[in-house]
């Protein structure tokens, strides 16, 4: 939070050439929903977006889970359902999944509702007791606190200690909210904090999977012979009038070249009772 303001900041590490169309209005009969789109599975899946009925979504894969297993349902609908569904409430839409985790690849999914100021965290990885790993993928669900900065990666929600990069994020991001800076000097700060690649350099790349876990942005870097990073950065911004601001920005092409264009920002009003014809 922001003073009366929800923020997010979040970065997609994809591979680059994955298909994947910007940030856009959604078609017919889903035009009140924002967000990107991922059209490698053929489903037009998401991994972030906002609606105008206040309802609000993002996932991340978890790594933790080990290596993806072909058959599993695409993880992009978990954020499409969530959107399209404008009468369900956050806990319930979890709930409803409860039996399904074991069809899909391991995930962290986040859903919110803006009008109601829920949000609730769910992952088809659970731990034991003594915080282990476990075998089982049932799915797992726990409201979240607002009042606070919260980082997500690719590992459990709660779990930053494995990744530094979400440490240096919620340290950042604490420091930036607490400037109380006007609007667009905090999208910027936002943008700036998610390009940082320290501690790496064009010239000087991770070479594994541990040093990967480190910069808030990965630069380019050669994996599996396809071109792999962060592809683009999302801010979002909701005031206590429910005016949204949303920002979009590529950072690299297909391969690995710096985008200088710049990026795409929607502004519109949360309407939970849209006028009816």
């Amino acid at each position: 939070m922001h003073s009366d303001t929800s923020v997010l900041a979040s970065n997609r590490d994809e591979f680059l050439e994955r298909p994947t169309a910007r940030a856009d209005w959604w078609d017919i009969p889903h035009t009140h929903i924002l967000g990107p789109r991922d059209l490698k599975a053929g489903v037009n899946g998401t991994w972030i977006g906002i609606s105008k009925r206040g309802h609000m979504a993002f996932l991340t894969n978890n790594h933790e889970m080990g290596s993806p297993v072909t058959n599993k349902r695409t993880r992009g609908l978990l954020v499409h359902d969530f959107l399209v569904d404008d009468q369900v409430s956050p806990a319930d839409y979890l709930t409803r999944l409860l039996p399904e985790g074991q069809l899909y690849n391991g995930f962290n999914l986040v859903v919110g509702d803006l009008c109601r100021t829920a949000f609730y965290a769910g992952s088809n990885h659970t731990r034991n007791d003594d915080n282990e790993k476990d075998d089982t993928s049932t799915l797992s669900l726990e409201p979240l606190p607002l009042d606070q900065v919260l980082g997500l990666s690719n590992a459990d929600l709660g779990t930053p200690q494995d990744w530094p990069r979400v440490q240096r994020g919620v340290m950042v991001m604490t420091e930036i909210l607490g400037q109380q800076l006007a609007r667009e000097a905090l999208i910027e700060e936002l943008f700036t904090m998610l390009r940082d690649s320290s501690p790496f350099t064009p010239t000087n790349l991770p070479q594994t999977v541990e040093e990967a876990r480190k910069p808030i942005c990965l630069p380019p870097i050669q994996l599996h012979q396809q071109w792999y990073g962060t592809g683009v950065s999302t801010v979002i911004l909701v005031d206590h009038d429910n005016h949204v601001y949303y920002s979009e920005r590529e950072l690299v092409t297909q391969d690995g070249a710096p985008v200088s264009e710049p990026g795409r920002t929607f502004e519109f009003m949360i309407d939970p009772e849209p006028a009816t014809n």
